[in-house]
């Protein structure tokens, strides 16, 4: 055991192509690039980019050991990046991001009695939704639904297909942003809805988080070294304006609520 506090070692799993994918130059070798703890606290998922793969594990919370089971195998060259799960009238939801695809696919989700997982394709749609041309730089980033399993936000990168206002009130110069994308979810079939497209608040939008009031997205701008804090409306599930933004030196992968109501109740730093 290791000491309060600390960590250790309990498994390593290493990942093996037995040869390139479709994509030979984004999928010569594993990526896994996200671990999502399904709603039951019973699997994990591993989207794996390099192989077209959900790598799909039994956890056992007695000893933390991981047991893996049969992928999820998605369309060849897709390259799956991130996934997001939702729980609505005794259903389960994935929905996965697609980052050379630029797709979204939802499925439903199986709990079979030998404790392993089926997947049930329900739909591929494009990130955005809509026949566009995409630049060939595209690349779908982070995926999530709400805290209130209302809505679902995809961002995109490298786009460069909107203009806002500089943050810098004295640079009259406009900030060019990629966008997140905005979707209703119908609890009762897991489809999408589109209800709008807002400006990131620049370049490489890899990831964002929303706080627990659901009134906030912290979004990370790879491209731009900046965090921007957008005001959502809990509501229509509509992203409304920004609040705030902070330039921070790098490249910015992530970027994460910390919520304090010990302290005071809506007490939010990102």
């Amino acid at each position: 055991m290791a000491p309060e506090g600390g960590v250790e070692l309990v498994q390593n799993e290493t990942y093996k192509l037995d040869q390139p994918g479709p994509n030979p130059d984004r999928q010569d070798v594993p990526h896994p690039h996200q671990a999502i703890l399904d709603p039951t606290s019973g699997f994990i998922l591993v989207p794996d980019l390099g192989a077209d793969l959900v790598r799909v594990y039994q956890a056992d919370a007695s000893n933390l050991k991981l047991t893996p089971i049969e992928p999820l195998k998605v369309t060849p060259g897709a390259g799956p990046r991130h996934g997001a799960f939702k729980t609505a009238l005794n259903k389960t939801y994935f929905y996965l991001a697609t980052e050379l695809g630029n797709t979204i696919i939802g499925y439903e989700v199986v709990y079979n009695k030998n404790k392993t997982l089926s997947f049930n394709e329900l739909f591929t749609i494009p990130t955005h939704d809509d026949n566009r041309v995409l630049a060939d730089t595209a690349a779908a980033g982070e995926i999530m639904v709400t805290p209130d399993g209302k809505f679902l936000i995809v961002s995109s990168r490298w786009e460069y297909s909107l203009q806002i206002p500089n943050f810098d009130k004295s640079n009259s110069t406009k900030i060019v942003s990629d966008p997140l994308i905005n979707y209703a979810i119908d609890n009762k079939t897991g489809s999408l809805k589109k209800i709008q497209e807002f400006a990131a608040g620049g370049a490489g939008p890899r990831h964002f988080s929303i706080n627990g009031d659901g009134n906030r997205v912290a979004v990370g701008l790879q491209g731009d070294g900046r965090v921007a804090i957008i005001e959502r409306d809990v509501r229509t599930g509509m992203l409304k304006d920004f609040v705030a933004s902070a330039n921070v030196e790098g490249e910015v992968n992530a970027v994460i609520f910390y919520e304090d109501y010990h302290v005071k109740r809506g007490k939010t730093v990102a």
